[in-house]
């Protein structure tokens, strides 16, 4: 099945803040490991759909010839790009920042299939310097290619480039207790070059059997708007790190020359440990 097949590939992008906004001094070091979740309203949406639709095809089987219908097939295409795009996963990622110049510092992160670099500046902070706003700009970069080839459909090349911006306010209200929240906006470029199975080709309405596969999926853009919110709880040191980051993804790709609305909306929850030295 075309949707329990989809389940074995992702390529999600890291939403992770896991830092406090106040920047580090020059020389100063910061390291942190963190366990992130992901989770997409379109993949619980898309498999919905996917099911009642099996269901219907059952009903009506007797019916219905050897081929989808053009509303089966564009369903398990939309349902496909959603579970490879925004399945519900679970990643560990490392991270590491420095301070390199008063009121700047740069960090990088990595997850295992992601690599992104960022850097981190302070705009205000109050004169006991307990309360700090700053704004964080980074760029990530997939780093591999989905590595399992799904029954029906695989994309053998998908890469994504993700932009991500910050304004973050922190406090420190007590030495033990450190909060932060602020608007955050992800912008993706995903690369896909599509490669058909013959065995969806085999049940493909009659209008699509001699589409090249191009046709089937193009080079696309993600927007992601919403805001992430984490406390820490430490001294010195150690501190542990609660977040979580919430967005509203616009997400309509062109699918056999067709808009397909796949937008939905995103949590990420994360946990984890940092270190400051």
């Amino acid at each position: 099945m075309l949707v329990a097949l989809s389940l074995l590939a992702g390529c999600t992008t890291s939403m992770t803040y896991t830092t406090h906004p106040q920047t580090l001094e020059p020389g100063e070091w910061q390291g942190s490991v963190a366990m992130q979740g992901s989770a997409n309203t379109n993949v619980i949406t898309e498999y919905q759909e996917s099911v009642n639709l099996a269901k219907e095809r059952i009903k009506n089987a007797n019916e219905q010839g050897s081929t989808l219908s053009e509303r089966e097939y564009r369903q398990a295409l939309d349902s496909a790009l959603a579970f490879m795009l925004f399945k519900p996963a679970f990643a560990t990622e490392f991270a590491a920042r420095v301070g390199v110049v008063e009121g700047i510092d740069v960090g990088v992160r990595y997850n295992g299939a992601s690599f992104k670099g960022d850097v981190k500046g302070r705009l205000w902070q109050s004169a006991d310097e307990r309360r700090v706003l700053s704004v964080m700009a980074g760029v990530g970069r997939q780093t591999i290619d989905l590595p399992f080839k799904l029954k029906y459909l695989t994309l053998t090349e998908f890469k994504r480039t993700d932009a991500d911006l910050a304004l973050m306010f922190g406090m420190e209200p007590f030495s033990f207790l450190r909060f932060y929240a602020g608007p955050r906006m992800i912008v993706s470029w995903v690369s896909a070059e599509p490669v058909i199975d013959p065995e969806l080709l085999d049940v493909a309405p009659s209008e699509y059997a001699d589409y090249a596969p191009v046709k089937y999926f193009q080079d696309e853009t993600i927007v992601y708007g919403g805001a992430t919110t984490g406390i820490m709880l430490g001294y010195e040191w150690i501190w542990v790190n609660l977040e979580l980051t919430g967005m509203y993804m616009a997400f309509t790709p062109t699918v056999l020359e067709e808009t397909r609305n796949l937008s939905g909306f995103q949590l990420a929850p994360v946990a984890g440990v940092m270190l400051e030295f």
